[in-house]
């Protein structure tokens, strides 16, 4: 399940960078760092992956008492399933962030 939630994340920033390959290559061409780029969809990435995962846990919560044996969560769980998406979420991009710093400044100015 990692696996599949790790290729819905890199899917959906993978996706973001490129509709946003122009804005990209103007950012470039203004001057904006590789770095100021990486951190805008690092950042994404690991919000996205912190909401599912906060999704993920309400959601165990409230169907928990209806099942029809005994389900115990320990409280640890909840704080190490954030942590383990986040990270998750932020590995799954990294292809999406190197097309991010691939991009070239020249695109802003009416290439391909």
């Amino acid at each position: 399940m990692w696996l599949v939630a790790a290729g819905i994340i890199g899917s959906i920033v993978y996706l973001s960078v490129l509709e946003r390959l122009r804005e990209l290559a103007v950012l470039k061409a203004v001057g904006a760092s590789n770095r100021s780029l990486l951190g805008g969809f690092a950042i994404q990435a690991v919000l996205l992956s912190a909401a599912a995962a906060v999704l993920a846990v309400g959601i165990a919560t409230v169907l928990a008492p209806v099942f029809p044996f005994t389900v115990e969560i320990p409280a640890l769980a909840f704080p190490r399933l954030v942590a383990t998406a986040m990270l998750v979420g932020l590995v799954a991009s990294v292809v999406g962030l190197r097309r991010a710093v691939a991009v070239q400044p020249a695109l802003a100015f009416g290439g391909p």
